[in-house]
């Protein structure tokens, strides 16, 4: 059925107890509808609502505990209050007071004796701050758009064959392990085949000592150079049978000899000994003690 209400020409139609409102209509304050449902389509104004039931939003949802209503332009959406985060308008900044009157400076006294100081003015008073006013409502957040789909992976390659592994080496034989035993500077040597070692035999890594039936060991002291002459020393030849240390022999005159010295003598005092072939009383040989260095000798 069609009722006009104040005049207005749109409609309420009740159904089976629940009232449709079409077009824009006034509900006065002195209307009560009671009804177990209301579907309002277009713009109605209500004087005050009593809702006892459920109150649906555009998309026919019902807020929870913690929602409130708000409009989205085209209708209404229940919504979080987190999510809403209302807002006030922020208020305009009060006026502010005017500056007070500066105080006349004080007449300045005769030199010499100084002048009292004039009295300060007396401060103006501070103006009024404004009330600030209320802070507007913030408005919806717009809706976040789709994330666009994300390209396929491409294909990965194939992975290169892995060489071949050279062949190991034959591990060679271990040698034999070395003799040990011996007290400290002792030089071990074989006896029947065993490594032995002897207080008779030992070197400290300057001095060899050893005792060959002399009671005990003593240093040995080693010969530096030593040479043995073909046909004697008084004879025209200078052949060599045997040396040590020596690079050769230089006829000075007669049966006088230069030895020259292969390596060179740490020093000059050192001692020389001849020993003549054959037994004759008038055979011997004899150092030139004047003639010597560290390369030579006569």
């Amino acid at each position: 059925m069609g009722i006009q209400i104040n005049g207005q020409t749109d409609t309420i139609t009740a159904t089976d107890g629940a009232f449709t409102l079409s077009g824009s209509v006034g509900i006065p304050s002195t209307t009560d509808i009671n009804s177990g449902n209301i579907n309002v389509t277009g713009v109605s104004t209500f004087n005050s609502v009593e809702i006892t039931g459920i109150l649906y939003d555009t998309h026919t949802n019902v807020g929870a505990g913690d929602s409130v209503l708000i409009s989205t332009g085209i209708g209404v959406s229940w919504i979080d209050v987190a999510t809403a985060a209302l807002q006030g308008v922020q208020g305009t900044q009060g006026v502010q007071g005017t500056q007070g009157v500066q105080g006349t400076q004080g007449v300045q006294g005769t030199q010499g004796i100084q002048g009292v100081q004039g009295t300060f003015g007396t401060q103006g008073t501070q103006g009024t701050q404004g009330v600030q006013g209320t802070q507007g409502i913030q408005g919806v957040q717009g809706t976040f758009g789709t994330q666009g789909t994300q390209g396929t992976q491409g294909v990965q390659g194939t992975q290169g064959i892995q060489g071949v592994q050279g062949t190991q080496g034959t591990l060679g034989t271990q040698g034999a392990t070395g003799p040990t035993g011996g007290s400290s500077g002792q030089v071990l040597y074989n006896s029947g085949g065993s490594a032995t070692s002897s207080s008779n035999f030992t070197f400290d890594g300057t001095n060899v000592k050893f005792n060959s039936g002399y009671g005990s060991a003593s240093t040995v002291y080693g010969v530096r150079a030593w040479v043995r002459k073909n046909s004697g020393f008084d004879g025209l030849g200078n052949g060599i049978m045997g040396s040590g240390n020596v690079t050769s022999l230089t006829q000075q005159s007669g049966g006088r000899w230069t030895v020259n010295l292969t390596s060179a003598m740490p020093d000059t005092n050192y001692s020389v000994h001849g020993m003549p072939f054959r037994n004759n009383s008038d055979a011997f040989i004899n150092e030139d003690y004047s003639i010597r260095s560290t390369t030579t000798f006569q």
